[in-house]
């Protein structure tokens, strides 16, 4: 039985040298035709490596700008919402005190012998008052 199992190896063996051979054997110009389509993709591969290294490179370098510019908008927008606020506020404040600013501008113009602004803004009968001589 030890003289069977040599020879099935080396038929096993056999067939596939053949079938090695069989596989191995090219046409002469396919292989240069696939040897240049090899050539033409890597090429090609070099080419978009490069292309995809400088738009790596621009997107870091335009990156830092980007975020110093989302920064500045997001303090603009913060200063702009206090400056609401305050606009808010001093309107809130001019509507309080409409009342007793109308009421001091009433005071003036009687002291000043106006009419109120009411009646027409025109002043009463005479001339205004002349201002006090200066000490």
């Amino acid at each position: 039985m030890s003289r069977v199992w040599p020879r099935t190896t080396l038929v096993i063996l056999a067939a596939a040298t053949a079938l090695a051979a069989g596989c191995a054997s090219v046409d002469p110009q396919d292989f240069n035709a696939l040897q240049a389509q090899v050539a033409r993709d890597q090429a090609r591969l070099r080419d978009l490596t490069k292309r995809v290294d400088q738009m790596q490179q621009t997107l870091e370098t335009t990156r830092g700008p980007q975020a110093n510019l989302v920064a500045d908008m997001a303090f603009m927008r913060q200063e702009l919402a206090r400056l609401n606020g305050r606009i808010d506020e001093s309107s809130q404040m001019l509507n309080q005190g409409g009342g007793e600013l109308g009421q001091r501008l009433e005071r003036v113009e009687t002291y000043l012998g106006l009419a109120p602004a009411g009646a027409g803004g025109a002043p009463e009968s005479g001339p205004p008052p002349s201002p006090a001589p200066a000490p």
